[in-house]
């Protein structure tokens, strides 16, 4: 059989076909392609969703460790300043307790000023304090 003996409608026919075939192929990997994009957009959606729960967990997290921080900086601010009026207190109260001891010593007013660091007025109320505590 030669080519020429072929109707040529048959031919047309097969090549139609054919076409057919191969559009339906490419129908079929079209439609595998969409449900893989719709999985994995799928996939992210959720991956997204966690993340943002995580993120969301996380900001909760450092806002009470913020809190936690700043409370701590206040009570240290607060414990300083208190170490700071203690220290002053317990430095003056100091002196003054040098002072009485060298007063019942014998120590003059001017023996204060110099050894305690106290001012003229300071040693002379102090004088004066320990005179009446003596008498009463």
């Amino acid at each position: 059989m030669n080519m020429s003996e072929f109707p040529s409608s048959l031919l047309v026919d097969g090549a139609i076909i054919l076409g057919l075939l191969a559009v339906l192929w490419q129908v079929r990997a079209l439609v595998a392609l969409r449900r893989e994009m719709r999985d994995t957009q799928t996939a992210c959606a959720r991956m997204v969703a966690a993340m943002q729960r995580d993120v969301g967990a996380l900001l909760d997290g450092s806002r009470g460790v913020s809190d936690t921080i700043h409370a701590h900086h206040r009570h240290i601010r607060q414990l300083l300043a208190r170490q700071d009026k203690l220290e002053l207190c317990d430095s003056g109260e100091a002196r003054y307790r040098e002072a009485v001891a060298l007063l019942g010593k014998g120590a003059s007013e001017q023996e204060l000023v110099q050894t305690c660091g106290l001012s003229r007025g300071e040693a002379q109320l102090v004088v004066h304090l320990n005179h009446l505590r003596k008498a009463s």
